[in-house]
């Protein structure tokens, strides 16, 4: 029995990955309290873990160990270890490792599982034998640690082991509760070996078909081969007799031949001598024309043949030694030349050099005095003082070091701007990610719903394309059935006539009727050939009679099938000459309303894409017209806060700006004439003691005051005048300040009253236009679909009325025939006359001859007969297995139609999704817009401000790189020693201008050698010719006179008259020679033909009738043995199914009584009395078991409810623990560990103690049990006083966080 020992923790959550945490299980209760988030459940995940593999809920991405930061380093390794007690009480040890790293290239955490180990804790207590350890590189843990446990995995991670965040799963909705329970009770591996053992009977079923068939196939030949080996006997005795006479008339045709030899080997001497005759005269006539083109061509000469032949002889030698000569000197002649061209290409080669070292020395003295000018340059481009003079090689030195730290400094400028651009731009990119992102996921969604719409058309497309290539239709099962039942009726009736024929005595009948009445039986034999001829048309007569009827049945099934269709499209009645034609007319008007529809649906589209375009474009623009007249708002304000006024639009503060400018101008012009009139004014009171400016006396007591006063007014004059141009200006600027905003003000002003309520009114009236467009596009893409429907099912109907047609001029082809067939045998009446019969009767070898084929014909109507009949019998077999196949074929049509409606429906609530998916996307991407203008607006900055820099960098490098490609230029010519290179190629290039001249002398005498001995041999081929012409000329004539010598010496006219001779008497005899051997050769074709039949019967006996008594036997043993076979396998399924719902069965009851015991014991409430588990048969069957649907129900008053839904929290988690236990109770037998995880949620006071007490006396029942271990984690502190008070508990674990909350830690304490 199995049982837990230790568990230790490393690694694992909040569990120090330094330093390893042991805990010790004890018997039978282990308790373990802490507050939440001390790390109480990790222990249960550990133990899951540890036992099953799994790794609990939300671990992705290294969750579940500890972290890294909190560790203080890069990687953590965690580690959980388990000793428990296997059920043959060994220890045994199971240890998992894990390992978490930091990502290097990104945030977050990177998790492998290393390898896994499990062994024996205690190897000395254990067989040497068996294997020590097992690691997850050799073997699976997760099935090696349940097996040693004695219970399932199912049982482990759903009721041993469950963690808190699962533990309320017998509550669960009802496919999760069903997958729990299938796993619980492993119905799916007894599901799969039903399902396997109806599998094998299906197989054994069609195997056991195949082999009846193949039986009866095998009694069939074994039939056949007795016949053949009859047959075999009486071939034989016939080749006998003919082989006789065959070798008669071969003695005959011998002497013959050899007689016929002798007269053709003399007129063959007499063709010899003719042939020679004509031969000579041939080649006569060839010399002939030889001799003539020779004398036209020539000039003979007196010379007799040797001396010729001398002449010719030393001519060729001459010949030899001149083209020798010729040879010799071209060869000198070549050599010069490839010298000369050697030297020549050397001289140009210098040329070249001396050139590009000319060049060389001019370019560095340019590159001498560029260096210099260039530094003056580049000193006064970027302002580098003190390089303006004329300058030595440390001063060109000294600037290139400044140039290179110009370069550095601007250099780190450009990193400072990228480096803020960078920071600036990740800001605003995680901001618009976290927009895009949610929009992604609208866009993935739409995708998909795209993507299954896509599905949904290609699988009507497929389905369509199936209904298309499927062109079985009902009307070819109704003709394969007529033509099976026609087959079987022939069959029947060869059987018939087999029995009825009894050939056998009929072959006696004849032979006896050929011995005793030659010339009757010959007279009978001529009639009964009439007769049989009869028949035969008369057969053939009922045939096509059948055939007729046959056509006709399936063109009425073909018009029954398909009349309410075709009444549907063509409101009438079908009939079978009309049918095609109107089917095809009303399929090209079909086509032409799916053509006129596809058109309009594209038309309808098309309009609404326009639309919709036009829609979103007017939007765009009332956005940008929007946002212009936002952005010219703000700058009006701006500018006018920052001006001296109080008007709230451009052109009130400009009107007001004017006037008080008028008035400071007129104030300013007016200062001059005041200060005259202050003049005046103190020049009229002095002289006439009046006041100008009020017309008032002023006396001269008065007069110094009004002095005074006048004389401060002008020395104020000065300061009023500068105040007053002072405000002159400030009003002249701000003046035109609101002259620059004044067309941001109209423009603001043209935009708020004119283009945006014109763009809103445009925008309505393609909105107003867009329902009806987006109507009109489902309407006609409605219309398009539903033409589309009609055109397939017209389509379909077309290929029944084709049908229809097809068979209907085939029934009248056969009706045709019929009435030829009729008119024959009205019009033969009796087959002979009787001068036929008396020409017979005068003809005895004819006669016999007759007799002969009459019985030979007898044998082969029985031996064609059996013929028949086996072909028959494969053929109706083959019509069957098509027959079958046809009605599999028609009802697949049906379940395809099906799919393609379903496939239908589900586009339509596909794209209704789509359409909402739409509108949410389109609401998305204004924010992103926002965010991507303020981000574009920013990057533009900084773009600039970069750009700038690398473009002064870049003017930098490029005055750096001029500088060192010049100094590179400098270098590389004092390096090379130019100066000295120059002179050695001048005293080179003046040598070989001497030696090219020398040669080219030498070369001109070499060719004018050559041209002379060239001229010589051109004239002596002419010579030579006209010698060899001589010497041919008198061979021709000599030829001809041996040619006519020759042809007297042969009689060619004797010759001539013995050759006709033979001709006349030769024909005669070889026209007795031929007839003998075709007589020969008709006997040898018989006996050919009858030893080949011969053969062939017994290869057939030998190949395919071989050993068939044994096959024979054998296929029948095969067949009773699968037959049995197949019988038990039945059996076993049968009992197997009883046992598994048995058990199930069995179990239940055990389980709910399990439930209800403790329900009644532990739940403290009136308003439930008990609980219990249902598991609802679905109906149907999953291959040959069961299936089970699973619900918790509780009863009240015998009133049964269902649980799910109706319980409150507590109940829920109170029931859910109660199943757990009754699970456990019935499925861990080996096993009796049992964890809870924080049993006491959502449990009031009341349910808490009954709890307590539930459990407390459950310990008390299987305390005697040795491998009971129950294991509470809880938080409640009341719960585990509750529990100790019971006396069952006397020390506990307690898991709580130190190091400042960072690390959990277990101690085992006292319960007080």
């Amino acid at each position: 029995m199995s049982s837990l020992d230790k568990l230790a923790i490393r690694g694992i959550r909040s569990f120090d990955s330094n330093e390893i945490s042991v805990m010790q299980f004890y018997s039978p209760l282990t308790v373990i309290v802490g507050h939440n988030g001390s790390g109480k459940t990790t222990i249960i995940e550990c133990l899951k873990y540890a036992t099953t593999g799994d790794l609990p809920p939300g671990s992705k991405g290294g969750a579940w160990i500890h972290d890294p930061a909190i560790a203080g380093t890069s990687e953590v390794k965690a580690q959980v270890k388990l000793r428990f007690n296997n059920l043959r009480k060994e220890k045994m040890l199971v240890e998992r490792r894990l390992q978490v790293t930091k990502k290097k290239t990104a945030s977050g955490l990177s998790m492998k599982t290393l390898e896994g180990v499990i062994s024996y804790a205690d190897a000395d207590q254990v067989d040497k034998k068996k294997r020590q350890t097992l690691s997850t590189k050799c073997a699976n843990i997760d099935e090696e640690v349940p097996t040693q446990l004695g219970v399932s995995k199912a049982i482990l991670q759903n009721v041993i082991f469950c963690h808190q965040e699962e533990s309320n799963w017998p509550l669960s909705e009802p496919a999760a509760l069903k997958k729990k329970f299938d796993d619980i009770f492993e119905a799916t591996d007894y599901t799969k070996v039903l399902d396997e053992i109806k599998r094998i009977r299906k197989d054994q079923n069609i195997d056991i078909k195949v082999d009846k068939e193949k039986l009866a196939a095998l009694k069939t030949d074994r039939d056949r081969a007795f016949r053949l080996r009859e047959n075999l006997k009486k071939v034989s005795t016939q080749i006998s007799v003919k082989q006789a006479t065959y070798d008669e008339l071969e003695e005959k045709i011998a002497k013959l031949v050899e007689s016929n030899k002798k007269f053709f080997t003399q007129a063959s001497k007499y063709q010899d001598i003719i042939g020679r005759v004509d031969t000579l005269r041939e080649r006569r006539k060839i010399h002939e024309e030889n001799l003539n083109n020779l004398l036209n061509g020539v000039k003979q000469l007196p010379d007799s043949e040797h001396e010729l032949k001398t002449k010719i002889e030393n001519h060729e030698a001459d010949l030899d030694k001149a083209r020798s000569d010729r040879e010799a000197t071209k060869q000198k002649l070549g050599d010069e030349q490839d010298t000369l061209a050697n030297f020549e290409r050397k001289r140009s080669a210098a040329q070249t050099t001396h050139g590009r070292l000319l060049a060389l020395k001019q370019r560095h003295q340019e590159m001498l005095e560029a260096r210099k000018s260039l530094i003056r340059e580049l000193s006064e481009k970027h302002e580098i003082p003190g390089y303006d003079h004329e300058l030595n090689e440390r001063e060109m030195q000294e600037f290139e070091e400044k140039m290179e730290d110009v370069i550095v400094s601007q250099q780190r400028k450009i990193e400072k701007i990228k480096s803020e651009a960078r920071a600036t731009e990740n800001k605003y990119q995680d901001e618009i990610q976290a927009f895009k992102s949610a929009r992604a996921a609208d866009e993935r969604a739409k995708a998909s719903i795209a993507d299954q719409i896509r599905a949904a058309d290609i699988r009507i497309a497929n389905i369509s394309r199936q209904l298309d290539a499927t062109t079985t239709t009902v009307a070819d099962i109704t003709y394969q059935e007529s033509l099976l039942a026609e087959e079987k009726e022939r069959r029947q009736k060869v059987e018939d006539q087999i029995k009825t024929a009894n050939y056998t005595q009929q072959l006696r009948d004849k032979a006896r009727e050929a011995k005793d009445l030659e010339e009757r039986r010959d007279a009978l034999h001529n009639e009964l050939a009439g007769l049989n001829a009869q028949a035969n048309t008369r057969a053939r007569l009922q045939l096509r009679r059948t055939e007729r009827m046959r056509k006709d049945e399936a063109i009425a099934s073909l018009i029954d099938k398909s009349a309410a269709s075709f009444r549907k499209f063509a409101k009438a009645d079908p009939q079978r000459e009309s049918m095609e034609a109107q089917v095809s007319a009303l399929v090209q008007t079909l086509d032409q309303d799916v053509t006129f529809a596809e058109r309009a649906s594209r038309d309808a589209a098309r309009e609404l894409q326009n639309i919709e375009t036009s829609v979103s474009i007017a939007k765009k623009k009332i956005k940008d017209l929007k946002q212009a007249a936002e952005d010219a708002k703000t700058k009006i304000k701006d500018g006018l806060r920052g001006l001296d006024t109080e008007k709230t639009t451009v052109q009130e503060a400009l009107e007001e700006a004017e006037e008080e400018l008028a008035e400071v101008t007129k104030e300013v012009s007016d200062f001059a004439s005041i200060q005259k009139f202050y003049d005046r004014i103190l020049n009229g009171a002095k002289k006439n003691h009046v006041c100008l400016g009020c017309d008032r006396s002023v006396s001269r007591d008065e007069l110094p005051d009004l002095e005074r006063y006048v004389m401060r007014r002008k020395e104020k004059a000065p300061q009023e005048l500068r105040q007053a141009q002072q405000d002159m200006k400030t009003w002249t600027k701000q003046l035109d300040d609101l002259k620059r905003l004044m067309p941001i003000e109209v423009n603001f002003n043209r935009i708020t009253k004119e283009e945006l309520p014109a763009a809103e009114t445009s925008a309505s009236q393609q909105e107003e236009k867009l329902v009806p467009a987006r109507q009109k596009a489902e309407e006609t893409n409605a219309q398009l679909n539903e033409l589309k429907d009609k055109s397939r099912d017209l389509q379909s109907l077309r290929k029944a009325a084709t049908e229809v047609t097809r068979l209907h001029r085939e029934a009248e082809d056969v009706e045709s025939e019929i009435g030829k067939l009729e008119s024959e045998l009205s019009a033969t009446g009796s087959t002979a006359t009787s001068e036929e019969i008396q020409e017979q009767l005068s003809q005895l070898g004819e006669q016999i001859r007759a007799v002969k084929a009459a019985t030979e014909k007898v044998r082969a109507e029985q031996q064609s007969a059996t013929n028949t009949l086996q072909t028959l019998s494969t053929s109706i077999h083959q019509r069957e297995m098509d027959l079958s196949k046809k009605r599999q074929e028609v009802r697949d049509k049906e379940t395809l139609e099906q799919r393609q409606n379903d496939a239908r429906e589900e586009i339509a609530k596909l794209e209704k999704q789509s359409k909402e998916l739409d509108k949410r996307l389109s609401e998305a991407i204004t924010p992103i817009r926002q965010k991507e203008g303020e981000l574009a607006t920013i990057r533009a900055d900084f773009t600039r401000d970069e750009a700038a820099a690398s473009r002064q960098l870049q003017v930098f490098n490029k005055s750096a790189e001029q500088l060192d490609s010049n100094k590179r230029e400098i270098r590389s010519y004092e390096s090379r020693g130019g100066d000295a290179e120059l002179q050695k190629c001048e005293r080179e290039l003046k040598q070989h201008e001497n030696v090219i001249g020398d040669m080219k002398t030498r070369i001109a005498n070499l060719q004018a050698q050559v041209s002379q001995i060239d001229k010589m041999l051109a004239d002596s081929q002419a010579v030579l010719r006209n010698l060899q012409d001589n010497l041919r000329l008198r061979s021709e004539k000599r030829s001809l006179e041996s040619i006519d010598s020759q042809i007297d010496e042969l009689d060619e006219d004797g010759a001539r008259k013995a050759y006709r001779k033979f001709e006349t008497d030769y024909n005669e005899q070889r026209r007795k020679q031929t007839e003998m051997q075709a007589e020969q050769a008709r006997l040898g074709g018989e006996i050919q033909s009858m030893t080949n039949d011969r053969k062939e019967k017994e290869e057939e006996l030998n190949t395919e009738y071989k050993d068939i008594d044994e096959k024979y036997r054998r296929e029948l043993i095969n067949l009773k043995t699968a037959e049995m076979a197949n019988q038990d396998l039945e059996k076993l399924q049968k009992a197997l199914d009883g046992a598994i719902m048995r058990f199930h069965g069995l179990k239940m009851r055990e389980i709910n009584e399990t439930i209800a015991d403790l329900w009644t014991k532990t739940y403290q409430g009136t308003d439930i009395d008990k609980i219990m588990i249902k598991a609802d048969s679905e109906g149907k069957t999953t291959g040959a078991a069961r299936s089970y649907n699973y619900r918790v129900v509780m009863f009240k008053d015998q009133t049964e409810m269902d649980m799910r839904g109706r319980c409150s929290a507590g109940q829920k988690v109170l029931a859910s623990i109660i199943i757990r236990l009754a699970l456990a109770e019935s499925f861990s037998v080996n096993c009796g560990i049992m964890a809870l995880d924080e049993p006491t949620t959502n449990l009031d006071k009341e349910n808490i103690k009954a709890l307590a007490s539930s459990l407390a006396e459950l310990i008390q029942e299987r305390k005697g049990q040795s491998n009971f271990q129950l294991i509470v984690i809880t938080h409640d502190e009341d719960f585990l006083q509750e529990i100790g008070s019971s006396g069952v508990l006397d020390k506990y674990w307690r898991v709580s966080r130190g190091e400042g909350g960072q690390v959990s830690t277990i101690e085992r304490q006292r319960l007080s």
